[in-house]
């Protein structure tokens, strides 16, 4: 049967197979089709068409975030060029047909093309070239010719600085979701107007704290203080942080200070009655403490109860004490080691202290 199909990107879903899935992913595909269809539409007209990323996020069906990660990455491979501009702002995009052209093999399975057109890649290839060409002579008419190709410093600074963003976007966009998802089972999806906040403010805080740090101090909130309103949750000083988070902060600095410094008294205890049952003194050395016991402290303590860390360090210093166990580096970052979220020497000095005191 005659092949009737004289159009290189006609019956676009049948002719899907014929793609490198190794150079681009379904979804890739499917936007390079689409932007392909639309170049094709203009190209007799002028060398660029606009659309905003919600147009072709309704045309494609694609995350918008996953429109702009791809459109980045064919103007990396030079497919197309693209200026934002206008108000609302759209992106008014060039497709590099000439550039394409050097890469065809790469987009295609020509093995495949070769198939679908009676054993020629030539079908394809002349579409381009037709599209390419045309292209050439609308450049030759505009000032812009030689944008087309643009390969300067300030190209790749903007590509650079658009790629951070979109990354930074991406980011809030995730965090946006995730902390309405954290809030409704703080609420247990009960619809109350307590648990509506401001997106804007969210992503105020997130400028200056980790995300996990304002959901801890949500559960704060709401469990200890029973106070939890997030209308009224994020309230900022003129520097952009948040007053409530800061004084929260600095209450569990505080927190860790006095209780590294009971475990140093503890330690000074532990000699004390070591020295009433051996006849090797022992001097009654402070517990050296450098700095980033701090920050692992505050992390274990996210994790374990006072009470659990302190008779397990008590286990942890008669072992120092008797020289059953020598920390490499110090003492308190040994006992606080943590890998994957599990605290091995902890636990393990848990278990020691119920087989050795808990009944004395």
């Amino acid at each position: 049967m005659e092949n009737k199909d004289k159009h290189g990107l006609a019956i676009n879903i049948l002719k899907f197979q014929y793609y490198n899935f190794e150079f681009f992913n379904c979804q890739e595909i499917v936007l390079y089709e689409t932007l392909m269809v639309l170049g094709g539409i203009h190209f007799a007209k002028k060398d660029e068409f606009y659309h905003s990323t919600e147009s072709l996020v309704n045309k494609t069906g694609i995350k918008k975030h996953t429109v702009n990660e791809t459109m980045i990455r064919f103007k990396q491979l030079g497919i197309l060029d693209y200026q934002i501009k206008g108000m609302p702002k759209v992106k008014y995009i060039k497709i590099l047909w000439e550039n394409i052209l050097e890469i065809l093999p790469e987009i295609y399975q020509f093995d495949k093309v070769k198939e679908y057109f009676g054993g020629s890649t030539k079908p394809l290839i002349d579409f381009y070239q037709l599209l390419a060409e045309n292209n050439e002579k609308i450049a030759e008419n505009t000032e812009e010719k030689n944008n087309i190709k643009n390969s300067t410093e300030e190209y790749k600074e903007e590509l650079k600085k658009e790629i951070v963003e979109n990354a930074l976007a991406k980011d809030e966009e995730i965090a946006i979701k995730d902390f309405k998802v954290f809030i409704e089972e703080i609420f247990q999806h009960k619809d109350t107007p307590r648990k509506s906040f401001s997106e804007s403010d969210l992503l105020q805080a997130i400028r200056h704290y980790d995300i996990k740090e304002i959901q801890e101090f949500v559960e704060y909130r709401n469990n200890y203080l029973n106070t939890l309103d997030m209308r009224k949750f994020f309230e900022f000083s003129e520097s952009g942080r948040m007053n409530d988070l800061e004084d929260y902060f600095r209450s569990k600095d505080q927190d860790v200070k006095r209780f590294i410094e009971t475990l140093k008294e503890i330690f000074l205890e532990r000699i004390e009655i070591y020295n009433e049952c051996n006849k090797d003194y022992k001097q009654l050395t402070p517990l050296p403490v450098k700095n980033i016991v701090f920050e692992k402290m505050h992390l274990a303590l996210k994790v374990k109860e006072e009470i659990e860390i302190k008779n397990a360090f008590i286990a942890f210093a008669d072992d120092i004490l008797y020289q059953r166990v020598k920390p490499t580096y110090d003492a308190l970052s040994y006992f606080l080691a943590e890998e994957d979220g599990e605290y091995n020497v902890l636990d393990n000095y848990q278990l020691y202290f119920i087989e050795r005191y808990s009944s004395k």
